[in-house]
Formats: C-alpha cells, sequence, structure tokens
C-alpha cells in the first residue's frame, strides 16, 4: 500500500519508479493536507487532571512523555503533544502487547461533555520498529492533519500498530490488530486527561490505515463497548489482497505492488517462522532481504536501490501449492470480518497503482449483505493518492453533528435514472426530453482560471452580505448562508432571486458541488442559475456522473445538452461565463427567439444555443409573455452547494421594444 518517508517524497532518480513506490505516501500526505496548513492559534491550556496509570487492561497507559520537539503546526495552537505507550491486544492470538503512539489535546477548556476524538489510523510506514510514526517529529508528514484536526475541536489519538515504535512483531495489514491498536489509542487519551475527553469518536485513515479504519468501524462496539464511535472514514482501504499471491505467480506485479507484496512476505514470515521463504524469494532479493525491510532513515537509498534490482522471478513462488498457501494467508486476513455497527465512507480509486478497485467493491458487496451501512464513493480517474482529506472530514464532522447518513448500501440503480424513453420529443429534433439515448457530451479538462468582475459590472455577490437577493418565495430576505465568503444553499428554504432585473447580459458565476458526492445522475450536486428567472443553465455534479445528455452540467435543461463536458471534480471552485440575449415578444407570441451562448471552467459548452422555452422537468419548454428584463435566479435543489463572485453586465437598454 502507500509508502512514505519522512524527509522527501521522491528518492533519488538513480532508483528510478522502486524510489517512487517508497514515496508515494509522502506525495499523497502532501496533497491531502495542503489545503489545511494555515491553521489559526487557539486559546491557552487549561488546568487539567492528572493521568490515570492506575487502570489496567486494554489502552491503560504504560508511559506518557509530553512532546515539546514537535511540528509548528501543533506548538501553533498551543496543544498538548504527547508520545504514549499503552496496552493492547494482539488480533493474531489475544495475547497482551504494549503499543506506542501519539495523543494530542486541545488548548483550552473541554466542551461539555469533553473533547470529541478523531482517531488517524496512518498509512505504511514501515514493518519495523523504527518505522512507527510517532518517533518522527513531523509523523512522516502527517502532523499538518493533526493540527486540522485540532483546529476543528477534536482531541486526536494517533496509533503506531503493533510492532512499530515499540517492542513486538509488526503483521503487515493485519487489520484486526490495527484495529484493536487504534481503539486502545483512544483509551489511552482519556485516561490521560480523563474527564476531557468524550467518549463520542470518529475514525479516519487511507491505505494500510484505511483498512484498518474498516475493522475498527466492525470491531469498536464488541471490543469497546463504552466507546461510542460515530462514524469510520476509510479511504483506498486494501480490504483482500490475497489475490497478490497469483500476481506474484504470474509476475503481473507493477513496482508499487511488488514493493507491498514484499513486506507482506517478510511480515507473514514473522509471525509464521515456520513459512519457508525459500519458496516465495532468491536472487537478489534473497541477498538483499534485509535492506529491502528498511523504511526511513540513514538507509532509505539502500532499500530502493535494492527494490530496483528485484525481478519478477525472483519474488515468483516456486509451486502452485506455496502460491495457494500464500493466498491463504492473505485471504485470512481479508475484510470484512463482521458487520460494523457505525456508519462507514469508503473511497476507492479506478486507477490505483496498488488496490484493483473489484477488490473494493467485492468487500463493499459483502459489507452491505452482512448489514453494515456504507456510503460509497468511486472516484475513476484518481489513483491512490487521488482521495480527499477534506471529503473525508466533511463526512466525518456529518456524523458528530448527527445529520443524516446516505446509505449506498440500501440504494438500486432504479433510483437514479440516467435517461427517459418516454419524454415528449424536442420541436425540430430527432430527441425526446432527456432522451436516455441521445449521446452525452465528451469529456474535457479545464485550465484554472478565475474572472474577477470589470468596472461597469454590477456585482451581485462579493462575499460579505446577500444584500443584492430577496427570498423568491416570498421577497423576504434570504434564508441561505454565508461561510467563508461564499454563499452556501440552506436545504429547503427555497431559490433566491436577485432583486434587480436585468435584459441581454454577460453574467459571471462561481459555484462548487459538495465536495462529498452523493447519490448519482440528477440527485447529486444540483442547482441552477435561471435567466429572467426562467431558462436554466443547469448546474450539477457532471464529474463521473453518468445522467441523461440535456441535463449535464451547462445543460439548457431539458434542451440542448453543452457541447463537451467540463466539469471539475467535486469540491472544486467551477465558473459559468454566460453571454445572452432575451426573447421578444409581440402580441402574446415570440417574434425573436432567446439565445445563450456559456463557458464553463472558460470551455465553450453553449455556442449561441437558442432557447426554446422556459425550464420543465421531461416535459417539452413552456412559454411565459415577459418583458424585457427579469431577475437571476439560483435553484435550491437541496444541495449545499456554495456560490462567490458573482456579477453582471448589462449588454443594452432594456427599453422596450
Amino acid at each position: 500500500m502507500m509508502i512514505f518517508n519522512e524527509r522527501h517524497s521522491v528518492l533519488r532518480s538513480t532508483a528510478g519508479i522502486a524510489s517512487q513506490a517508497t514515496g508515494l505516501w509522502s506525495r499523497c500526505l502532501r496533497a491531502l493536507v495542503g489545503a489545511t496548513v494555515a491553521l489559526l492559534a487557539m486559546s491557552g491550556i487549561a488546568s487539567a487532571s492528572e493521568p490515570d496509570f492506575a487502570a489496567k487492561g486494554p489502552g491503560s497507559l504504560v508511559e506518557a512523555k509530553v512532546v515539546t520537539d514537535i511540528d509548528e503546526s501543533i506548538t501553533a495552537l498551543r496543544a498538548t503533544a504527547v508520545r504514549v505507550k499503552y496496552r493492547s491486544t494482539s488480533g493474531r492470538d489475544g495475547s497482551s502487547t504494549v503499543v506506542s503512539g501519539m495523543i494530542f489535546v486541545p488548548a483550552g477548556t473541554p466542551p461539555p461533555g469533553g473533547w470529541p476524538v478523531l482517531a488517524h489510523a496512518h498509512a505504511t510506514a514501515g514493518i519495523n520498529y523504527e518505522c512507527g510514526p510517532s518517533l518522527s517529529k513531523t509523523m512522516f508528514g502527517t502532523v499538518p492533519m493533526m493540527a486540522a484536526s485540532l483546529k476543528m475541536g477534536y482531541a486526536v489519538a494517533a496509533a503506531d500498530y503493533e510492532g512499530l515504535g515499540a517492542p513486538g512483531v509488526h503483521l503487515y495489514l493485519g487489520a484486526r490488530t490495527e484495529a484493536w491498536n487504534v481503539i486502545d489509542s483512544v483509551r489511552a487519551l482519556r485516561h490521560f486527561r480523563p474527564g476531557a475527553i468524550s467518549d463520542r469518536w470518529l475514525v479516519f485513515g487511507g491505505s494500510q490505515g484505511g483498512a484498518a479504519a474498516w475493522a475498527t468501524a466492525e470491531q469498536a462496539v464488541t471490543y469497546a463497548p463504552e466507546l461510542n464511535l460515530l462514524g469510520a472514514a476509510a479511504l483506498v482501504p486494501p480490504t483482500d489482497f490475497s489475490e497478490y499471491a497469483q500476481m506474484a505467480a504470474d509476475g503481473s506485479f507493477n513496482e508499487f505492488q511488488k514493493a507491498a507484496y514484499i513486506w507482506m512476505l517478510m511480515t507473514q514470515h514473522r509471525v509464521n517462522p515456520k513459512l519457508d521463504l525459500d519458496l516465495y524469494r532468491r536472487g537478489s532479493a534473497a541477498k538483499n532481504w534485509q535492506a529491502l525491510s528498511y523504511c526511513f532513515g540513514p538507509h532509505e537509498q539502500e532499500r530502493a536501490e535494492a527494490l530496483q534490482k528485484v525481478t519478477a522471478d525472483e519474488i515468483k513462488p516456486a509451486t502452485p501449492a506455496a502460491t495457494q498457501h500464500m493466498a491463504k494467508l492473505l485471504e485470512a486476513m481479508a475484510l470484512p470480518h463482521q458487520a460494523a455497527k457505525a456508519p462507514m465512507l469508503v473511497i476507492y480509486s479506478g486507477k490505483d497503482e496498488f488496490i484493483k478497485p473489484e477488490w473494493t467493491r467485492t468487500a463493499i458487496k459483502k459489507a452491505c449483505a452482512m448489514g453494515t451501512k456504507i456510503q460509497e464513493v468511486f472516484l475513476a480517474d484518481k489513483g491512490h493518492i487521488g482521495p480527499s482529506w477534506e471529503m473525508s472530514t466533511q463526512w466525518l464532522n456529518q456524523r458528530l453533528a448527527g445529520e443524516p447518513f446516505q446509505d449506498t448500501c440500501s440504494q438500486k440503480e432504479e433510483d437514479f435514472p440516467v435517461g427517459y424513453s418516454d419524454g415528449p420529443k424536442l420541436p425540430g429534433s430527432q430527441w425526446r426530453v432527456h432522451d436516455e439515448k441521445r449521446p452525452r457530451p465528451a469529456i474535457v479538462t479545464p485550465a484554472a482560471a478565475e474572472g474577477k468582475p470589470p468596472s461597469d459590472a454590477v456585482v451581485l455577490f462579493d462575499g460579505t452580505d446577500l444584500k443584492e437577493w430577496v427570498s423568491a418565495k416570498d421577497g423576504s430576505s434570504p434564508k441561505w448562508k454565508i461561510v467563508d465568503g461564499a454563499i452556501q444553499v440552506v436545504a429547503g428554504t427555497g431559490d433566491i432571486v436577485t432583486k434587480q432585473s436585468f435584459g441581454d447580459s454577460q453574467l459571471h458565476v462561481e459555484f462548487a458541488t459538495p465536495a462529498l458526492p452523493i447519490n448519482r445522475s440528477q440527485w447529486r450536486g444540483n442547482s441552477g442559475v435561471f435567466l429572467y428567472g426562467l431558462y436554466e443553465v443547469q448546474i450539477l455534479d457532471g464529474y463521473q456522473n453518468l445522467t441523461y445528455a440535456d441535463g449535464e452540467a451547462s445543460a439548457i435543461f431539458g434542451q440542448s445538452p453543452p457541447l463537451v463536458n467540463a466539469s471539475r471534480p467535486p469540491g472544486e471552485w467551477q465558473s459559468f461565463d454566460i453571454v445572452y440575449t432575451g426573447p421578444r415578444f409581440k402580441d402574446g407570441k415570440v417574434t425573436t427567439p432567446g439565445y445563450v451562448t456559456v463557458f464553463h471552467n472558460g470551455v465553450i459548452t453553449q455556442n449561441h444555443t437558442q432557447i426554446l422555452g422556459t425550464t420543465l422537468f421531461h416535459q417539452l419548454p413552456g412559454t411565459v409573455v415577459h418583458g424585457p428584463t427579469g431577475p437571476i435566479k439560483l435553484q435550491d435543489h437541496t444541495y449545499p452547494l456554495r456560490f462567490r463572485n458573482i456579477w453582471i453586465r448589462p449588454l443594452q437598454p432594456t427599453a422596450p421594444e
């Protein structure tokens, strides 16, 4: 799974792609936490109760040392950072163990009931004692995530896992042991600050930590019934990697998988000394076996060079029986083990360098059948480092707040139609409204760009207030809220419209669909910009989301599909630049139709497209006779979209013709 190191993300080029395997997790972490590095100072440290060393059993403290030489992202918050050793349990045989890790307590007075806990299950750090993240000042680059969690109001627990950072044997990807270690890190945190830490907690993990988070959701209710796990976010979890044995036999590994498999072999032998390694390694792999076990520090380059030398034949099982035996050993660790009582978020990728997406899909299907509640997110064009920390924390914060949970296990394909066959035919077209057979637009990747208002623009929203808007229902002040300089839809409060009316105009709108994609087709990040309050330019989370062509993002809804799909991923800011001329009427009839040109993220998606009429769902466009001007309307379609930087330039006098 993800391999990371303390000092740099990509080793020197002489190590080639083998060094990329060692550095992948560092790059992942930088991608995940890039937006969270700017942190605010918190209030001073409150007086606290003494740590409880009298407790016995799993989670009880053995040792606790306050760490002052920690990354400045923690010291800036005046939080308490502590390296702990605590008792836990081995998932292999149930024996008592001692595990190390880091805990972090926010500064200030705890809220009523104590600080909620966010447990971090780390990704692959290595397989040796020195590979424990708590031994590193930066926790191998993960400290900014700890700081971001503190800023959100969580106390933080981060286990090293058995055999990392403390004496013991680490079974790589032994999710049950890792889960018990994670759960006991929360207990240790509560023992360190008795009375200040809540029993309400959540867990986040990616890669190896993703499997640990998944297993934590399964194990928590029976292993720690006194704790209240509210949710588990598992990013790219290695659920069942038993196919690695056959891949080794076939010689079909990529370089990343080869690196992970070697650590699987090593730790399987460490916990099963009778395993004959000569059946699984030879040549340079056997010669450099010690070097291949290193994680970081003075030997990291040695490991990278040793990995580069290992050929497929050198780690090919010697016999079919050896292949089958290794497959069974790996299969014994596969998830799911049992139903999880806490809801889970599972995010996985289509281009993962380590994990085939079908492995995760199979595990999700099995877990759903057991009764686990899962929100599944598949990112088709992302790799192992693609899934988002922001997406996960948004979901976890929703669980803490008790917001409704979207269980995709209970969803059916027919709940999210991607088109219809029974709509009326559009005038002068071979296609029906929302036609399921209408060709979808090609996908393009837009450049990053934003449009600032020119000097003659009417600014409709500049990030400060909603003075230019009213409720479309009754003309009262809008119930939508402003969050971090953006308007956010408040579900159920209704559409909002501009106080002013506009005719032919150039309109700029920036928007972001929710970072955590929920549902599919038209039930995912849906809203709209209505010209004259009547003609909709569709807003939708159109990123890897199949729907009917005339419902795609930047479609003239129910009428004209976009020329291409220029959608950005969910959560990213996007823009519409719309140039339109309204229809003209005489004696209650259209004399000149309206036309619209749309640039979506700088890419033209509507080119002087005729507006066929007012927007209706699954019906032919209607006709509403109106004057030369009308309001701009933003739609409340129940999804918490955000809008910013909205301005308009009237293009000509709006007096009636």
